[in-house]
């Protein structure tokens, strides 16, 4: 057979496999095997594939959708978020693609345009619990938390949640319920996230952290003690249990571990600040007035601050400086402390302390 002759018959048979179905790999097929790499956390493939296959049906929204979520899922979060757009475009009365839009706005942290997807989503239909999820996170990162509890309390009696999402409500409402200072709701969620997922080293030191709110401090540290043996490079779990330390009085081992944790994380504005208080337990002032003011350096939430924040590193440096006869620093702080704390007790130790330099 002659050249030009094999070069005909290839052609002939090349054209015959782009008309004769079943011989190339339909559309539908590479969405199904992106979903499949989607499974297998295979995500530069799966983005392959839906790529392959919007070529054949640029208007498929499963594509979309496939190759905005592996997006999502490598963080990648302009590119998911214009396949997310494309998604609306297709579906604008699809409850499921504002939930993926709104989904990807919260992790792109852009939280008030994400609860009016989420919110469009939940209109369209009232039952999506992932939408309810995913409102209630972003109200409890903006402080509303009362409204939050009822979007993840919401999201778990619907029961509809994906499969990867179960525990999630428990961990978030259990925040919630901590800001509330309701203790023992807190932990009853945290008991039952740790039931489901009890590798996470997280929930043990937030469960922890709120059995010592209730001055429970043994299972306090049978919780933080957990969460480190799970992740001991975690400086949040060094700092809870160098916090239950100086609770219990114990104020050198206090500041051990909170030196551990200020290794780990230098910028850490509670550690210091709980540090501090250690210090100035053991009358080591100039090391506290020292963390003191790395404390208030660092904290990021200026007057909002109510626990540790700077209104409290004021205050305790204010001590420092009385102890050490710097009273016009100590003034200055207690002033301070006064102006900017919005914890009511806090607020009334402070300007007890002015009182008493008048």
């Amino acid at each position: 057979m002659t050249r030009s002759r094999t070069l005909l018959v290839v052609s002939l048979l090349v054209c015959i496999a782009l008309i004769i179905p079943g011989c190339q790999p339909s559309a539908s097929s590479y969405i199904e095997s992106g979903n499949a790499y989607i499974e297998k956390e295979e995500y530069d493939q799966a983005i392959a594939d839906f790529t392959t296959a919007l070529e054949t049906a640029p208007k498929s929204p499963e594509a979309y959708l496939g190759r905005g979520i592996a997006y999502l899922q490598k963080k990648q979060y302009d590119q998911a978020l214009a396949d997310f757009n494309k998604l609306v475009e297709l579906q604008p009365d699809s409850s499921n693609a504002y939930y993926w839009h709104g989904r990807c706005l919260f992790m792109s942290k852009k939280l008030t345009e994400a609860i009016a997807d989420l919110s469009k989503s939940i209109e369209l239909d009232s039952n999506n619990a992932n939408s309810y999820l995913f409102r209630g996170m972003a109200l409890k990162a903006l402080g509303k938390c009362d409204e939050a509890l009822v979007d993840l309390t919401r999201a778990i009696e619907l029961g509809t949640l994906d499969e990867k999402l179960l525990a999630t409500p428990y961990y978030h409402r259990g925040i919630c319920y901590g800001e509330m200072k309701d203790y023992d709701a807190a932990i009853a969620d945290y008991s039952k996230y740790i039931e489901m997922k009890p590798e996470f080293y997280g929930a043990y030191n937030n469960r922890g952290w709120y059995y010592l709110m209730k001055g429970d401090y043994e299972k306090a540290l049978a919780d933080i003690n957990k969460a480190l043996e799970l992740n001991p490079d975690d400086y949040y779990s060094w700092d809870s249990r160098g916090y239950v330390y100086y609770q219990m009085g114990d104020f050198k081992q206090a500041v051990a571990d909170l030196s551990k944790a200020l290794d780990i994380e230098q910028e850490a504005a509670d550690s210091y600040c709980h540090r501090g208080k250690a210090y100035y337990a053991l009358k080591e002032y100039d090391k506290a007035i020292v963390d003191f003011s790395w404390a208030i350096k660092l904290d990021k939430r200026g007057i909002e601050a109510v626990a540790c924040g700077c209104a409290e590193s004021f205050y305790y440096r204010g001590l420092c400086y009385k102890a050490v006869g710097k009273l016009d620093d100590a003034r200055a702080d207690f002033q301070a402390a006064a102006s900017r704390s919005i914890d009511p007790l806090l607020k009334e130790k402070a300007v007890n302390e002015l009182k008493g330099m008048e």
